[in-house]
């Protein structure tokens, strides 16, 4: 009954074209590509904090709110930056003109 439920309230796209016994199978599949989302999701987040760099578009207390933001992102993903971590990430983003 579980299962029935669930097909007719989602689309075929996100149900997929497998097929479940029951709701418990379905939702641990759910559960092992919801991990797979997650651990892609924290790469690419980390990869877009350490690549960060001050363009000169904006000023620089904007490039600073990015980072933050993107640090924000990442602690419910379990991963936490310090804020020592964060203030040396955020100084070698700038160019060299701002003195760092």
């Amino acid at each position: 009954m579980c299962l029935m439920v669930m097909r007719r309230s989602m689309s075929e796209a996100i149900y997929g074209v497998l097929e479940y016994e029951n709701a418990r199978q379905f939702l641990e599949y759910v559960k092992e590509k919801f991990v797979e989302s997650k651990k892609a999701e924290t790469g690419s987040l980390i990869t877009n904090f350490t690549n960060m760099q001050y363009d000169g578009n904006g000023n620089v207390c904007e490039q600073i709110m990015k980072m933050i933001d993107v640090v924000s992102k990442l602690k419910p993903l379990d991963v936490l930056i310090s804020d020592s971590f964060l203030v040396h990430l955020a100084l070698n983003s700038l160019p060299s003109q701002f003195g760092n």
